[in-house]
């Protein structure tokens, strides 16, 4: 007997499967320090969000090192403060399987002074 269906029926199934697992597993924010300078805080927010959220960090992310985030798929607001008071801020960004995020001292690097 000969059955085609099963065959395409199985691959079919693999694929479906290979595809939720991968949504449950979720994308890789990779972030990079690429300042002369620790990152103190880091915050990713969903860009339908009016909120930071909490600082993601336990501990500064020294010049170089490399942190790595998975998430749920989506677009997100990523924003770096630096232990001398500069900001960086990446608006609306589509992270789906990974995404690298160098953050650097130069555009769009806003340092911040004081004066409330």
């Amino acid at each position: 007997m000969h059955y085609p269906e099963r065959g395409a029926g199985i691959a079919g199934g693999a694929l479906v499967l290979l595809f939720i697992s991968h949504v449950a597993l979720g994308a890789t924010l990779c972030v990079r320090n690429g300042t002369d300078s620790n990152i103190a805080e880091l915050y990713v927010s969903p860009v339908s969000c009016d909120i930071w959220g909490e600082n993601l960090l336990d501990a500064e992310l020294a010049p170089g090192e490399v942190l790595e985030i998975v998430i749920p798929s989506g677009y997100y607001d990523l924003k770096a403060v630096t232990t001398f008071s500069g900001v960086q801020v990446e608006w609306s960004i589509g992270i789906c399987l990974e995404y690298t995020w160098n953050v650097t001292s130069e555009e769009p690097y806003i340092p911040v002074t004081g004066g409330g």
